[in-house]
């Protein structure tokens, strides 16, 4: 009985480096397009680039057209490049990680966060309010009392004391009206949210 013919250019199976770099290469791409668009470092990026900046196992430059370069490929392991991947993934899904997708985001995020301060305090944000409420979202101080009083209360607690030029006593004594300060745990978290944002 003739033997049959091996089947000839069989491709490979897909694996974690390839999946890699098939999303470094998409990152950069959108990378580049939020530059143009002058959105670098927002939103989706902006988390993005503080991880990669972060990473010894990822070489970053701005000015390269591959911003985002995995260091060592072969030699890093695999529990290694699924975290990298696992940051890319979360990037090049994420709506803000295009110029159209930024946007449209702002634009939700600032009639939510404008109807619920309007509804409050009657006060008026701008683009660098979105940008810091979309920030403070994700920041564990910040969620520490939004998770007790709603994201929006606790921002417009934020904007006050800014407005206000109050400091962090001042914070504390705002944050008291809804909520008992007397841990350590609590007392922590407000100093932290005042220095990030509220001092600068």
């Amino acid at each position: 009985m003739p033997r049959k013919k091996s089947i000839g250019g069989r491709a490979r199976g897909i694996t974690v480096t390839s999946r890699l770099l098939r999303e470094v290469k998409k990152a950069n791409a959108n990378l580049r397009n939020l530059d143009r668009a002058r959105e670098y470092g927002t939103y989706a990026s902006r988390r993005l680039l503080r991880n990669v900046v972060n990473s010894k196992n990822i070489r970053y430059s701005r000015k390269s057209k591959n911003r985002i370069r995995v260091k060592n490929m072969l030699e890093l392991k695999t529990p290694e490049k699924r975290l990298i991947l696992k940051d890319l993934q979360k990037f090049n899904k994420a709506s803000t990680s295009s110029a159209i997708g930024v946007e449209k985001t702002r634009s939700e995020i600032r009639k939510q966060v404008a109807f619920n301060l309007g509804k409050n305090k009657g006060m008026e944000i701008d683009d660098a309010d979105v940008e810091k409420f979309f920030e403070l979202v994700y920041d564990e101080d910040f969620r520490y009392f939004a998770d007790k009083i709603e994201d929006s209360e606790a921002f417009i607690i934020l904007k006050e004391v800014e407005k206000r030029n109050g400091g962090k006593f001042e914070l504390g004594k705002l944050l008291q009206k809804h909520m008992t300060l007397n841990s350590e745990e609590a007392r922590n978290a407000a100093k932290n949210l005042y220095e990030k944002y509220v001092k600068d």
